[in-house]
């Protein structure tokens, strides 16, 4: 062959590997700068959801848990108020949630909003009704109920086996 057939042929090799490379280097720079972003956008989420997990957990421990160990009277205006206070956490925060809570927080407003409609204010709860919030709050068997499932986002039950529950 031809010396500078041969040169042309060594150059263009060097030039296309160096192009392969290049093109390699800067895949991998994109990549790289993507998974950056997306750790900074879940730091940014779990951020969020340290201030609205503690909001909804508040209106569901006093308005389900601590209502019924302090043996208060669940009423309509009871249930009015449950319904109207999830409302609000949902439309200040409900963005925020994760598909697991978010599915869990839903059980807990139809359940509300059917004892809300359904009761009267001064009218009581039957204690099978009030049993079925607590269940979606607290868990059913093998199913996490809500609270688990917020504690579980926020991590509290991820570092340790014994607390770990399938989702």
């Amino acid at each position: 062959m031809d010396e500078k057939v041969t040169a042309a042929l060594i150059a263009a090799s060097v030039s296309i590997v160096g192009s392969i490379l290049t093109l390699l280097g800067a895949r991998w720079q994109v990549k790289s700068k993507l998974r950056e972003l997306e750790q900074t956008q879940l730091k940014d989420v779990l951020q969020a959801r340290i201030k609205a997990y503690p909001r909804l957990w508040r209106i569901l421990q006093a308005q389900i848990s601590n209502w019924r160990m302090e043996g208060k009277t669940a009423d309509g205006a009871w249930a009015k108020r449950l319904y109207e206070g999830l409302n609000s956490c949902h439309a200040a925060y409900g963005v925020l949630f994760s598909q697991s809570v978010y599915d869990s927080f839903c059980e807990v407003r139809e359940a509300a909003s059917k004892l809300a409609k359904t009761y009267g204010p001064g009218q009581v709860v039957p204690a099978e009704d009030l049993r079925e919030l607590d269940l979606i709050w607290s868990g059913r068997g093998a199913k996490a109920g809500l609270a688990t499932q917020l504690k579980d986002d926020l991590g509290s039950y991820r570092s340790t086996l014994v607390s770990a529950r399938p989702s």
